[in-house]
């Protein structure tokens, strides 16, 4: 996995792009400029807008293994992972792996949380 040096404040995902950080933020800042013509849903970006297909319930993205079909293809990528068993994501402290960005961002806020107490911990007994 490559270097994520953006991270949002707001939910502590991590971004490799300043530009997709930014891009990110407008879902916690409440902005939502791309509204539904059909069901008046606002969204923050223009492309979650587009690949929305519930109206149409089109599902052109399907599995080749196992047939589940899906609306996004991003949806369909996380779902093969079922089973290539492929874990792409591994935090560095713990050495864990997982095949969602979300689980392993949760991880990493934790991980980073326990190595910043144990600093403490032992700057304490340093002190006492």
């Amino acid at each position: 996995m490559g270097e994520h040096p953006y991270l949002c404040e707001a939910c502590n995902r991590a971004f490799s792009k300043k530009g997709s950080l930014i891009t990110h933020q407008h879902i916690h800042s409440g902005q939502s400029r791309f509204v539904c013509d059909i069901c008046n849903k606002a969204f923050s970006q223009r492309s979650s807008l587009i690949r929305q297909r519930l109206h149409s319930g089109e599902r052109p993205y399907v599995c080749d293994v196992c047939n589940n079909a899906y609306s996004d293809k991003s949806n369909l990528v996380k779902h093969k992972r079922i089973h290539s068993r492929e874990r792409p994501y591994s935090c560095e402290v713990c050495n864990k792996v997982w095949d969602t960005a979300g689980l392993w961002n949760d991880s990493r806020s934790k991980a980073r949380m326990f190595l910043f107490i144990s600093s403490v911990i032992q700057l304490l007994r340093v002190v006492a």
